[in-house]
């Protein structure tokens, strides 16, 4: 068994000692706001408990080192990591929406100091730059898993 990476598992799964950076995920319940937000057909939406809201948030380092691995853009690779560095200081807001095979989460992911954001509000935050700062994911709840993250300016 090697101890390094053992330990590295560890520190990347582990919360930081500052938990206050930690913020509540906002759970968002407005379904006109979730289908704008998701931006295509779905089927309908849930109001997310809080274990489901969570859920992203806590597969979000799996999937950031799973995306690293296999990742061939040098730019993408930098934004993975800037998102891996500063994961616990982002403010999640969630709402769940259905499509044929599942339940999903769509979730943004918003540093707390964005000028002219309010970030406690249950509606989607809407900023229009912001690099890693400002991220947007989609979660299956079928398969516990991140399917797909992007971050301001990738588009």
């Amino acid at each position: 068994m090697n101890i390094a990476l053992t330990v590295a598992a560890l520190i990347v799964a582990s919360p930081p000692a500052n938990v206050g950076a930690y913020h509540p995920v906002t759970v968002v319940e407005d379904d006109q706001e979730i289908r704008r937000a998701v931006g295509t057909k779905d089927d309908g939406t849930f109001v997310l408990g809080a274990r489901e809201a969570e859920a992203p948030r806590e597969v979000l380092a799996r999937y950031l080192d799973k995306e690293l691995r296999y990742e061939k853009s040098t730019a993408r690779v930098r934004t993975l990591r800037r998102v891996l560095a500063s994961r616990f200081g982002y403010f999640w807001h969630c709402g769940g929406y259905t499509r044929p095979g599942g339940r999903y989460s769509f979730c943004t992911m918003v540093q707390g100091g964005i000028p002219g954001s309010n970030l406690r509000t249950k509606r989607f935050p809407e900023i229009f730059d912001g690099g890693t700062y400002v991220c947007r994911c989609h979660y299956s709840f079928r398969l516990d898993a991140i399917f797909w993250l992007e971050c301001n300016g990738e588009t």
